[in-house]
């Protein structure tokens, strides 16, 4: 939130950090979620417009970073099963 200058009174970090575990979680990307027009006017309602591309600069921090958070797990690892369904054995196959 810094380097985009952002008022870290309406861009509290716990508030970020939350609205970007819950789209996780709901198994949502950044793009996703920048695609949502129901969550982008929720933001907009709690002036936070920004919020999305605060999710697509921290996403790409961590893909360059070679890092995940929890909740990166969750979502890869469903994108993974999604895009390579069966079970264990007929993936080992």
């Amino acid at each position: 939130m810094k380097e985009k200058n952002l008022d870290d009174k309406t861009y509290k970090a716990s508030i970020i950090y939350n609205r970007i575990s819950s789209a996780k979680n709901n198994l949502y990307t950044y793009r996703e979620y920048q695609a949502d027009a129901e969550i982008q006017q929720e933001d907009a309602r709690s002036n936070r417009p920004l919020i999305g591309q605060i999710f697509e600069a921290y996403s790409k921090r961590c893909f360059k970073n070679g890092a995940m958070d929890f909740d990166d797990l969750l979502v890869n690892m469903y994108i993974l099963l999604s895009n390579f369904p069966g079970s264990p054995q007929q993936i080992s196959n």
